[in-house]
């Protein structure tokens, strides 16, 4: 039978075929770019993905790295995702589950 790719981790449910999201339950309101971030830092795993990774897979090659985009999308994100925060910053390297 055909299974829905789920990704589950700290109570974060993605759903990458129905592009919808929850945390323990609630539903997640995110943009398309919120919602490739955050499927980009569950496929890692806890493993810290770097600004210029995330920059590269979730937005278009005509990105400027210096707009700060990546830190704007993620502050966003971590509003949304609410408490406890799920998302570090992995100082010197990039953000991680």
């Amino acid at each position: 039978p055909y299974t829905v790719p789920l990704l589950e981790r700290h109570g974060v449910r993605l759903d990458s075929v129905r592009r919808t999201a929850s945390r323990d339950g609630r539903a997640l309101d995110l943009s398309p770019k919120e919602f490739s971030v955050l499927q980009i830092l569950l496929e890692a795993d806890g493993a810290p993905v770097s600004a210029e990774e995330l920059l590269e897979r979730a937005w278009d090659a005509h990105a400027d790295p210096f707009t700060g985009a990546v830190r704007v999308c993620l502050s966003k994100l971590r509003a949304k995702l609410g408490e406890p925060p799920l998302i570090r910053t992995v100082q010197g390297v990039g953000y991680a589950l």
